[in-house]
């Protein structure tokens, strides 16, 4: 007899199941990234994730807060990066090559160099 496939409606394991369940509860249904930032667990909805890269240097940006890592040019776009750890008050991310950085499109702003 073939194993039998998992059900699909059925949440994932650890992270990913508490994301599933929190939606589901709130009648949302999808698929969604998720971490572990401390104890509390955060997700996004996949469809808003538009690249997810191997961790690169970033410019600094002068007087910026400190949970702002830099910039990236992300073929032309130029890209804030942000370290949740620090945003939500705990220690700041110290890279490693297993991080990588989620690019997220959170509204439609675009900006290209001939336009501010």
């Amino acid at each position: 007899m073939p194993p039998s496939l998992p059900d699909p409606a059925a949440p994932a394991p650890g992270i990913a199941a508490a994301a599933a369940t929190a939606a589901a509860a709130a009648g949302q249904h999808g698929q969604y990234i998720t971490c572990a930032l401390g104890e509390a667990e955060y997700g996004v909805d996949i469809m808003a994730v538009r690249e997810i890269k191997g961790w690169a240097e970033t410019t600094a940006i002068p007087h910026a807060p400190a949970w702002i890592r830099g910039v990236i040019n992300l073929r032309g776009v130029i890209v804030p990066i942000l370290d949740l750890r620090a945003r939500f008050g705990l220690a700041p991310t110290v890279p490693t090559p297993m991080h990588v950085v989620v690019i997220i499109q959170a509204g439609a702003r675009t900006c290209t160099p001939d336009q501010p």
